[in-house]
């Protein structure tokens, strides 16, 4: 486990053939062509990362995608053509077990969480002694605040 007092080192954010969790909502703009989070994704599997994410995300992710046509931000084609980019993105799912899942629950209490699920995110990076990537801001100040700190707002990505 990474000491929660502990500066990260820098080298372990974005290394070659290390696991990088990708938060769902940072999945979810990829999907649908947000710029940076396309890049961000597709410079990282360049560079050989495994982008994992526990497999709620899949679920996450929909429910984002549903939502944005409920509320006609997507058309429904829009909607299905995200969709099928989501499981093209290359994101590896990773099963939650009961270790990660009572990880998670510490989480949810450290990051004020009545539901919990960002802090699978933050278990998992945790637990692979590596970054998690959102585009929540309030995701990454909450989880740095606790002491989670290999969790990293989108815009601190290097431009390539």
């Amino acid at each position: 486990m990474i000491a929660l007092e502990e500066e990260v080192d820098p080298a372990l954010l974005i290394a070659p053939s290390r696991p990088l969790v990708v938060h769902s909502d940072l999945a979810v703009r990829a999907a649908v062509g947000a710029p940076a989070a396309a890049e961000a994704l597709a410079t990282w599997r360049r560079e050989g990362s495994r982008l994992i994410a526990p497999d709620l995300w899949v679920g996450e992710a929909v429910a984002a995608l549903r939502r944005s046509v409920a509320q006609k931000v997507l058309s429904r084609a829009e909607g299905k053509g995200a969709l099928a980019r989501l499981f093209a993105l290359g994101i590896e799912s990773v099963p939650v077990d009961l270790p990660l899942a009572r990880q998670a629950f510490d989480w949810a209490e450290r990051l004020g969480q009545p539901r919990g699920q960002e802090a699978f995110y933050v278990a998992l990076a945790e637990r692979e002694r590596t970054a998690l990537w959102t585009t929540s801001r309030r995701l990454a100040l909450r989880a740095r605040q606790a002491g989670a700190l290999w969790v990293r707002h989108l815009e601190e990505a290097a431009p390539s």
